[in-house]
């Protein structure tokens, strides 16, 4: 194991859980505090002061060479907000709508929702689209192969997808959060609602009606041929005034596979080779994870977002609680026991032979590989990264300094 000093910040200064690593785990920034103003500070250099800073800024490129984040000026009936990329101020505007700045995965591209007046619309590359009564956060993506963009927008009663400035349908709501892109770039998916029936467009086909879609889905399979999502196929009332029971289904390529009491948004998963699907799911009072229909150990609870498949499609991880102990549970097995694991830092090795997570133990935080506890820190920012088979490395935080800690599995 080793470390090298990257960068440093100032403990009395830097506003907590803003400190931000680069996807290359090169480059570091975070929000300081002066008084009443604040700035972003990118690899040691203070950028312009401003009035307030977004929440879950700054925001690096995927290419790690870009730095974006929404600011305030002014304040009370003076207040403004902009964009600043690589420290260029944008427009200023009444409001810019979260989660907003976004990068497209090339780098090459910055979108935003903003809010003028009475009308919302979209910035793209700095220039303003159509306005709409509103916008729906969140909803702004671009394509994985950075061509295309799809937002969901209203305009009086109807909602609508807009997908490469083209409106599609007319809906009560398109579901917050719901619009997706194929991996291929050439699909697109989203729910919507219409007159209490809610439903899944896929490529403009829209399928059948159910009580609720779940929040997070639909999904596209990697190879983008497949889709699968959650819904509400029963809503069963009760004597008890305000209380009715649900039964929630998966919907895999138009089939409904079994019923579960509710799903846990976040955890939808297909496998890298498009011929798995896990989820995690309560019947009772217990959850546990569903892979290709088989029912794993049940568990208190499961947490959001840690539901991974290994590179090979063979493996699976995941996150979950019993109690107020935490535990990794890798191939059906219980890891040890934590605080707390980090919900999206499971990551498997490029060959699936092994697997890390950020968990929190009694005295700091640390990277866990195999089952074995690596050192102890302040905070481990982000996750660990696979370099080869074994060898991984992570970003720590121990007083001011921030260390590249590298290491190799044994």
């Amino acid at each position: 194991m080793s470390e090298k000093l990257i960068g440093e910040i100032d403990s009395s200064s830097f506003v907590k859980g803003s400190v931000t690593v680069s996807p290359d785990l090169k480059r570091v920034a975070h929000v300081a505090k002066h008084r009443s103003k604040y700035s972003v500070v990118v690899d040691g250099k203070t950028g312009n002061k401003y009035d307030r800073i977004s929440e879950g800024m700054p925001r690096f490129s995927p290419d790690s060479r870009h730095v974006a984040y929404a600011a305030q000026v002014g304040k009370w009936s003076l207040r403004r907000w902009l964009v600043v990329v690589d420290g260029e101020e944008g427009k200023r505007y009444d409001g810019v709508l979260r989660p907003a700045p976004i990068f497209s995965p090339n780098s090459n591209r910055v979108a935003y929702a903003v809010r003028e007046g009475r009308r919302e619309f979209v910035v793209v590359d700095g220039k303003e689209h159509k306005k709409y009564h509103g916008i729906v956060e969140p909803s702004l993506i671009f394509s994985p192969d950075s061509q295309r963009m799809a937002y969901a927008a209203f305009e009086g009663a109807r909602s609508f997808a807009v997908v490469d400035g083209n409106e599609m349908g007319q809906h009560d709501i398109v579901l917050p959060g719901s619009t997706v892109f194929s991996p291929d770039s050439r699909r697109i998916a989203y729910g919507a609602c219409m007159g209490g029936e809610f439903f899944v467009l896929v490529d403009a086909s829209r399928g059948r009606p159910y009580n609720s879609v779940l929040a997070g889905t639909p999904v596209f399979s990697p190879n983008s041929q497949r889709v699968a999502y959650a819904a509400m196929i029963e809503v069963v009332p009760h004597p008890t005034p305000d209380w009715h029971a649900e039964y929630w289904a998966t919907i895999v390529d138009g089939e409904e596979g079994k019923g579960y009491d509710q799903f846990l948004p976040g955890t939808f998963v297909f496998s890298p080779d498009s011929q798995h699907l896990a989820y995690a799911v309560r019947q009772g009072e217990l959850w546990f994870v569903v892979v290709d229909r088989k029912e794993g150990k049940r568990h208190e609870g499961i947490a959001a977002g840690s539901l991974v498949f290994s590179p090979d499609s063979r493996r699976v991880a995941y996150a979950a609680w019993v109690g107020r102990k935490w535990f990794a549970v890798v191939d059906g097995e219980e890891d040890n026991e934590y605080r707390v694991i980090r919900p999206k830092s499971m990551v498997f090795s490029p060959d699936s032979q092994h697997v890390a997570y950020v968990a929190c133990a009694k005295t700091g935080w640390l990277v866990v590989v195999d089952g074995q506890m690596q050192e102890r820190y302040d905070d481990v920012l982000g996750s660990a990264v696979f370099l080869s088979s074994g060898r991984f490395h992570y970003v720590a935080r121990r007083g001011d300094g921030l260390y590249l800690v590298e290491g190799e599995a044994e």
